[in-house]
């Protein structure tokens, strides 16, 4: 079981217990959108590396996907979509107690690790 997989169990407990119906069900356990992009970076030595990002929407219901940037060489789009998926849950349920702007549920993530790349080549 995958780490996307991991989070939707409290979720499907929740659908279960107030008998939402599959399309809604399936429409709030999927995430609207994905993306994978290549990122080419010329190194300080002259290398070229290539780079994997990874960015995950899962709700714009409620307002427009933000997210925090992360770097980490062994993320997953499934990690993605995970904390896209856990920011929707945060904004929709404690962020507009705190808050009057909600914004929701993105998730961004790079393949790249700031250690064993050249910081002055991002």
């Amino acid at each position: 079981m995958n780490i996307f997989e991991m989070a939707h169990i409290p979720l499907n407990k929740a659908i279960e217990v107030m008998q939402l119906d599959d399309g809604a069900a399936a429409i709030i356990a999927t995430p609207e959108r994905t993306l994978e992009v290549s990122i080419p970076v010329k190194m300080d030595d002259g290398s070229t590396k290539v780079f994997t990002g990874y960015r995950s929407q899962h709700s714009t219901v409620l307002g427009p996907a933000k997210g925090g940037v992360r770097y980490h060489q062994n993320v997953s789009m499934d990690e993605v979509k995970t904390l896209a998926f856990w920011m929707t849950w945060y904004s929709s349920i404690i962020q507009p107690i705190t808050c009057a702007l909600v914004f929701i549920s993105g998730a961004g993530i790079s393949f790249f690790s700031p250690i064993s790349g050249a910081i002055l080549s991002i």
